[in-house]
């Protein structure tokens, strides 16, 4: 089996590949504080998309499909590591798209993410 891209904050352990703006609302979650349902996708996801794997989005897709809620809107945001550190916090720098409903706006909306986080 492969190995998941989109995770659940409520997967554990999660890996420090989902960044430190998931592991921390993790942390969160796991101290009672409320947080929205939050999927983050991998580094290794991003690393594949950019070397133009024809099998990410195909899995991306499988993936999201699983997680999602049809019914549900969800804000896509990207949150690169140099948009998230110990001086500063500013998740959603290279790109936000709020309102994405379903699997196929989703997998846009993570495209759209990650072209904006390649033109940097």
């Amino acid at each position: 089996m492969k190995k998941e891209i989109v995770l659940s904050l409520d997967s554990t352990p999660l890996p420090e590949t989902v960044g430190s703006k998931a592991m921390n609302l993790a942390r969160l979650k796991g101290k009672g504080y409320q947080i929205p349902k939050t999927f983050a996708c991998t580094w290794e996801a991003y690393l594949l998309y950019k070397q133009n794997d024809p099998a990410i989005l195909s899995q991306l897709q499988n993936e999201l499909t699983l997680l999602l809620n049809p019914d549900l809107s969800y804000a896509v945001r990207s949150s690169a590591n140099i948009e998230d550190n110990l001086e500063h916090s500013f998740a959603g720098q290279f790109k936000t798209i709020l309102d994405v409903r379903g699997v196929s706006q989703s997998i846009v909306a993570v495209q759209e993410v990650w072209d904006a986080a390649r033109a940097r």
